[in-house]
């Protein structure tokens, strides 16, 4: 448990930690530094206190998301990516190694990827953020809302094959 005392969580705060297993963030944290869960292989449920004014857990989406700009902080191998997320930032999901697949809400509109946002992620074996969710896995598909993607936005992916820009 993080004691509301707490303003500030910094880059890479819980990396490795390894048998975290869930985490609330209380509303008095205003700032998280990138990377703050990278390694956390056995985090299955990550929530923040509905008062927090910088950042929510949106209909239970297992995610920081920043309020304001609608990008997804940091997530986890259960994350489901909500339809009102428009970028997925540096280093969200980096050394997620629990992370197999990316599900996205319906209607969900990613316009950028943030560096390092996968980075790591060798057992990931399917994207789709397209959200029309195509039966193939060791793929990435990519929509044309997308307009950009981050350095090594997917450096280390080692279970991804083939990419397709906007088109299957």
């Amino acid at each position: 448990n993080i004691p509301n005392s707490v303003a500030k969580i910094g880059i890479s705060a819980f990396e490795g930690c390894t048998s975290l297993t869930s985490i609330d963030i209380p509303a008095s944290v205003t700032e998280i530094g990138s990377g703050v869960f990278g390694g956390c292989s056995a985090l299955t449920s990550i929530k923040v206190n509905e008062d927090n004014p910088i950042y929510d857990s949106r209909n239970n989406c297992n995610a920081i998301i920043e309020t304001a700009s609608n990008t997804l902080y940091s997530g986890i191998s259960s994350t489901i990516i909500p339809n009102s997320v428009t970028g997925i930032g540096a280093d969200a999901f980096n050394n997620c190694t629990a992370l197999k697949t990316v599900t996205l809400a319906d209607g969900c509109a990613l316009e950028f990827i943030g560096n390092y946002a996968f980075r790591n992620c060798k057992n990931l074996t399917k994207l789709d953020f397209t959200t029309s969710l195509a039966s193939d896995s060791n793929y990435i598909y990519m929509s044309d809302k997308i307009t950009n993607i981050g350095t090594n936005a997917f450096m280390n992916c080692t279970g991804i094959s083939k990419i397709y820009l906007n088109d299957k």
